[in-house]
């Protein structure tokens, strides 16, 4: 984003400026986007640097040393500790290092900004993977799990994160690049004048702290609290790149690594437990150690308890009786020895000691993930709750030894008793890796002083059992405050560490040692100080607030949302939208940004395709609040041409389609196209559908027979009549129903989208008193346009809540193939499906998933025999409605698109099947493959037509 530069800004931020052009920002907005993360904390940082290359980062350093100014190096900001938040410049290291590459067999080199998924991709098809998973595995890059030293729930097998490393590269304070690596012993004489000293210094302050290093190694077989000096010299070796894992940036800027990878295994297999005892469940872990579990994963009856309040459905995977849960795993590349390992596992826990109930044990991945369903439940349940009381995780990621687990939960339990809220414990019982997560109210004063107690309690209790205070999440600066009361004869080796690395002190100072005293609970997002201001907006109620609240920043958003993952910007992601909002409404940032470029752009961003509403693990409705955040800001800024017409869709295409032959050899006229480009808005490489002139549709209504809604579209009525519309008829015709076509204008789905909230509701006042009686009759409204279903079914509802019409309405609304599903698999009827000897893919348009209906498309389609639905990793097709249409965004759209343009012609079918106009017009236009309505398909199979011609739509 483009900063305006002030001749009073201070000199380290006019020469950051002025070296590094628009790679530094320093607007509002972009401090407010990078002021938090996954974490409780909000602090402004002092700037935003994305570093396109190594110079950069030098650059950046040089500059901060100079003036004394601090650095922060930021991965995707899924940390719950707070590394990723300061008073510092920060260095986004996500966009451009992301390089991954085979060093030799077992070795790969791999750049800071990678994520974990996507290695573990790339790595397949070796037959080989990396060995620490986070379950953020989705969005972590491997620069965080560095700084963090992180781990997973196979770390009992394969260790934290500074066991797999053998090369770092990063960049110290002095601006220069140090090769922290692991080295035989003999060769450091060897080593270059630059990296010799700091070889030989940590080889020496190892040795000389040796035994304070022995004595103060926390009782725990996993640890990610401060420096790792564990482990990491032996007789024959030094390796400096383990002990730079788990330093959050105190040492020094990551740039790449060489990583070990591990052999893939073969088969796993799966086995719950379920106990009554902690001393025996503790008995049970120590068994499943020495029957080397890959996985030995904890839930507590405290966890339990909340997912059964919310999912009662669940009790049929639980006896009543169950009080703790362990799923244990086992891998092999040997079936069989997994299955004896099962078999040996239930007699020795169950038959032989009697320690706990078998549940179930399974090694078919379909039942291994219907085993766990009470454990993935829960955790989808603890980031949906509703209310002002949230998980919050600042007493978690405690390890204490796996042999005293079970005393220590028990140590816990009790002190959580003596609070008057909820909480959910679950964890990795094989590395005794605890994850305590109390439900609290942080604006709430007794809330937030029943927190701090609490958190001091805590610490004590893992002091008594010698345990760590963070087992794979780093120190962060949640528990910086408490180092030292754990590691007191090794501080003095860790600012040796540290100053060695960094005797300047610019190297995200606050962490590890922070060169300021402060509380665990000091800048956190919110406490009793914690207020609004009103900005004359629906988000000024206490419905959107608490939306708006809702997103904790965990940045899952960083996987699904299409933009973001087109851009790896942070402003396109889901959660920056929440960002910015909630800042303007506690008042963090003047009203005034509501017209700014920047606030714009990020709204712009959103182009309301809904995926949050399925894929956001909070469901936090960022559609709608961006849809009101939109309403806001076009009351001070006037509509592009292009926005204008565009929300017009209705209107312009009832007006191309009464003049079909005329705008379609206009349309496609490449001077006429030139200059709609240019004063209109509207792309010139844009390929439009052709419009068909519009007719008006009559039903025989017949008494005995069933009555049904049908609403087309637009793309229906004026552009695809012979085959969406028409087929929507003749099918449902077949299945006996009469089939009424309402007089409707449009849903406005495009206005709304803008913000044009006010300009729709004459439209859908008609639509309502059109619709209104058939719903009264419970005549089913059935939308063969996705969109138009989205608009009725959830926009309209979350938007005009308070109307008890539309809720009527929506309560007999039904998607065109969740309508027939109800038919065709659940009721008999007369008629069969002729075969079609064709390969096809089926793209899920986005407002069709967010209806979450019971049957889909692909449910349907399936009845078809011989058509063979080719399998493809699906995405979004990028034109998202009228967004890809505006000149500006072509060229995002069509990049958006990319990745599901390769995979369909990966796959060569003879046609593509998609429930929505727009994505058809993109799909044709990327692959060149023709794109159709799934009910075209279903008609022309359906109940003997012989004269079945799918060509005649190919």
């Amino acid at each position: 984003m483009k900063n305006k530069i002030n001749k009073n800004l201070p000199n380290w931020l006019l020469e950051l400026d002025s070296k590094l052009k628009a790679k530094v920002s320093w607007d509002t907005v972009t401090l407010q986007l990078y002021s938090t993360a996954a974490c409780l904390f909000e602090i402004s940082p002092l700037a935003v640097v994305i570093p396109h290359n190594i110079e950069d980062v030098i650059t950046t350093v040089e500059i901060c040393k100079k003036y004394q100014i601090p650095i922060l190096p930021r991965g995707a900001g899924s940390s719950l500790s707070g590394n990723a938040v300061g008073k510092a410049v920060i260095l986004d290291m996500t966009q451009h290092f992301n390089k991954i590459e085979i060093v030799t067999e077992g070795l790969v080199n791999c750049g800071v900004g990678v994520v974990l998924n996507d290695l573990q991709k790339y790595l397949f098809p070796y037959r080989c993977k990396f060995g620490p998973d986070p379950s953020s595995g989705n969005i972590c890059v491997i620069g965080g799990m560095l700084g963090n030293n992180s781990g997973g729930p196979h770390t009992i097998k394969h260790g934290n994160m500074y066991k797999h490393v053998e090369e770092i590269n990063l960049i110290l304070s002095n601006g220069k690049i140090f090769k922290a690596k692991n080295i035989p012993l003999n060769e450091i004489s060897s080593l270059d004048d630059f990296h010799r000293p700091y070889y030989e210094k940590v080889r020496e302050l190892l040795i000389e702290y040796s035994k304070e290093i022995i004595n103060s190694k926390p009782h725990a077989t996993k640890n990610s609290s401060g420096y790792q000096v564990w482990d990491i010299l032996t007789t024959t070796h030094l390796n400096m790149a383990s002990l730079m894992v788990g330093s959050e940036g105190t040492l020094g800027i990551f740039i790449d690594a060489v990583l070990n990878t591990i052999p893939l295994i073969k088969h796993r297999g799966l086995i719950s437990l379920y106990f009554t005892d902690l001393q025996k469940m503790g008995i049970a872990v120590q068994h499943l150690r020495n029957l080397e579990a890959s996985a030995i994963e904890f839930v507590d009856h405290s966890f339990i308890k909340l997912a059964l309040s919310f999912k009662p459905e669940l009790r049929r995977f639980l006896p009543e009786s169950v009080k703790y849960l362990l799923y244990v795993e086992f891998e092999d590349n040997k079936l069989e020895n997994i299955e004896n390992k099962l078999i040996e596992a239930k007699k020795i826990i169950s038959e032989k000691n009697k320690l706990a109930d078998v549940g179930a044990f399974s090694t078919n991945e379909t039942e291994i993930e219907n085993i766990l369903k009470v454990r993935k439940a829960a955790t989808v349940i603890l980031n949906k709750i509703q209310g002002n009381e949230k998980p919050a995780p600042f007493t978690e990621d405690a390890a204490v030894h796996p042999d005293v687990f079970p005393e220590f939960l028990v140590a816990l339990s009790e002190m959580m008793n003596k609070y008057p809220f909820n909480y959910a414990m679950f964890g990795h019982a094989g590395d005794g890796n605890l994850h305590l997560r109390p439900i609290l109210n942080f604006k709430d004063k007794q809330s937030f002083d029943f927190a701090n107690e609490l958190m001091n309690e805590y610490v004590d209790i893992i002091l008594k059992f010698k345990g760590t205070l963070c087992g794979e999440h780093g120190d962060g600066r949640l528990r910086a405050q408490f180092l030292e009361k754990f590691f007191p004869q090794l501080i003095p080796l860790f600012r040796e560490i540290k100053t060695l690395f960094d005797p300047v002190g610019i190297m995200h100072p606050e962490m590890k040692l922070p060169v300021r005293t402060y509380n665990w609970n000091d800048n956190l997002r919110y406490s009793p100080n914690y207020s609004y201001l009103p900005i004359s907006s629906k988000l000024d109620s206490d419905l959107w607030r608490e939306e708006i609240e809702k997103c904790h920043g965990c940045g899952t958003c960083r996987e699904y949302c299409p933009v973001f993952k087109a851009t790896g910007r942070e402003d396109a992601t889901a959660r920056a939208k929440a960002n910015i909002l909630r800042g303007i409404l506690s008042g963090k940032i003047d009203q005034s940004v509501f017209v700014s470029k920047q606030f714009y752009k990020i709204m712009d961003y959103c182009f309301n395709c809904a995926q949050c509403l399925t894929d956001c693990p909070t469901a936090v409705n960022i559609p709608g609040i961006v849809i009101l955040a939109k309403e806001k800001l076009y009351k001070k800024k006037y509509y592009k041409i292009n926005e204008f017409i565009l929300q017009r869709g209705r209107q312009v295409s009832r007006l191309s389609s009464i003049l079909s032959p005329l705008s379609n050899k206009i349309l496609s006229n490449v001077l006429v196209r030139k200059v709609m480009h240019y004063i209109t808005g509207i792309d010139r490489r844009r390929e439009f559908p052709t419009f068909s002139r519009y007719r008006k549709y009559s039903s025989e209504q017949i008494e005995q027979r069933k009555k049904v809604v049908l609403w087309s579209g637009c793309a229906a009525q004026f552009n695809d009549p012979d085959g969406e519309l028409e087929n929507s008829i003749q099918l449902l015709k077949k299945l006996n129903f009469d089939v009424i076509l309402p007089d409707w204008k449009c849903c406005n789905i495009a206005k709304i989208s803008y913000g044009n909230i006010s300009g729709s509701i004459r439209d859908i006042e008609y639509n309502i008193n059109v619709l209104l009686p058939y719903a009264e009759q419970k005549i089913p409204i059935v939308f063969s346009s996705a969109s138009c279903g989205y608009a009725f079914m959830h926009e309209y509802i979350d938007l005009f809540s308070d109307n008890s019409a539309l809720i009527k309405i929506a309560e007999d609304s039904y998607d065109i193939h969740s309508f027939l599903g109800n038919v065709f698999l659940e009721n008999k009827f007369e008629g069969d499906f002729i075969p079609i000897n064709k390969q096809a893919v089926y793209h899920a348009p986005c407002h069709l998933k967010a209806q979450k209906a019971k049957y889909s498309p692909i449910d349907l389609l399936s009845l078809i025999p011989n058509l063979e639905i080719k399998k493809i990793e699906d995405a979004c097709c990028g034109i998202a409605g009228t967004y890809g249409m505006k000149k500006e965004n072509f060229d995002m759209s069509m990049k958006i698109g990319s990745k599901l343009f390769a995979e369909i012609k990966r796959v060569k079918p003879d046609f593509v099947l998609s429930g929505c106009g727009t994505c058809q017009i993109q799909i044709k236009q990327g692959t060149n493959v023709v794109t159709i309505h799934p009910v075209t398909l279903l008609n022309q199979s359906f109940e003997g037509s012989r004269k079945l011609n799918v060509n005649k739509f190919l």
